[in-house]
């Protein structure tokens, strides 16, 4: 196979094999309007004309399921699954906050291990394990989506971001620095996707720091409130118990909204850019294969084409005697 010969505007001369030539177009690196000459030509060329003629290079798949190549991984799913588990959250929290009124308020809360055991306490029981379960499944599904989160952020075109996803999962789980660090990895995934190319300068909103806020406010009262409970289960504080359980389960609910706007805010903004990517990828040229706006491009013998292309596909309908 003969190579191909390209004559820049700048007047550089350069040889390459038609493959490696096709590649290097596509990706912009040889001018448009440069020249080309091929064996048995007795003149220089257009490189339009020779391109346009050529099957286009093979492009990855798309990740099936997915806005666009922007996303590594489509987080729909995994979203609508914390957002229902969120949502389970506030409810159950919120039933577990009334029986635990109503244990005060009946005076059942000073009830010692030697009482009888209740209604009161079977219905307590079968609140308090569901909970136990959909807190235990909440958690591991918000940190996936978090390491999802990331991933698509950088995929979208963040740079030098500081928190890799392996490590703004990880943090949660490093004694006394999960009080910040987790919070600064997921600043840094809400700025990334409100501006990926220039996420260092965004300013995070107050909602970010309002749900960590509520979040080291709740793992307090949590921690708090197991700690007491075991000791009310020895006969001391059972009141105390109860009353610092019911102040967990009423921050948990707004934790939980909090952590609902913040959650769909961030999938928000990086759908905005993984549909924008999706559109620059589709907004290219059918015979010079160049990226365009699609403002200045046209649809000829079903094919977009730029300005500057169109006469080349005109000729080429005229000479191969194509309808329109």
């Amino acid at each position: 196979m003969s190579p191909v010969h390209i004559a820049e505007p700048k007047g550089s001369q350069k040889s390459y094999d038609p493959p490696e030539a096709l590649r290097l177009w596509s990706e912009g690196t040889i001018p448009r309007d440069s020249l080309y000459w091929r064996e048995g030509m007795t003149e220089w060329r257009p490189a339009l004309e020779y391109f346009a003629d050529q099957p286009a290079p093979a492009a990855p798949p798309i990740i099936p399921g997915s806005v666009s190549t922007g996303f590594v991984k489509d987080p729909v799913r995994l979203t609508r699954v914390l957002l229902v588990l969120l949502w389970t959250y506030v409810a159950v929290s919120g039933v577990s906050a009334l029986i635990t009124c109503i244990s005060l308020a009946t005076g059942h809360a000073s009830k010692t291990e030697t009482d009888e055991f209740s209604t009161q306490d079977l219905v307590g029981l079968l609140i308090s394990l569901p909970q136990l379960l959909v807190i235990l499944l909440t958690g591991i599904i918000f940190l996936m989506w978090i390491h999802r989160a990331n991933r698509n952020a950088r995929r979208l075109g963040a740079q030098g971001m500081t928190f890799t996803p392996g490590w703004s999962v990880g943090w949660y789980f490093i004694p006394i620095a999960n009080l910040w660090k987790p919070y600064y990895a997921m600043k840094e995934i809400w700025q990334a996707s409100t501006a990926p190319t220039s996420w260092p300068s965004q300013k995070p909103p107050s909602l970010l720091s309002t749900w960590w806020t509520l979040w080291i406010v709740s793992n307090v009262l949590s921690n708090l409130s197991f700690r007491m409970s075991m000791r009310a289960a020895a006969g001391s504080e059972p009141v105390s118990s109860e009353i610092v359980a019911l102040m967990s389960d009423l921050v948990n609910v707004p934790l939980c909204l909090v952590s609902i706007r913040l959650v769909r805010e961030i999938i928000r903004l990086q759908s905005h850019w993984a549909a924008q990517a999706a559109q620059t990828a589709a907004s290219s040229c059918g015979i010079c294969r160049q990226p365009q706006q699609p403002s200045e491009m046209i649809f000829l013998n079903r094919t977009w084409v730029c300005a500057q292309c169109k006469p080349i596909l005109l000729q080429q309908i005229r000479e191969r005697g194509i309808e329109q």
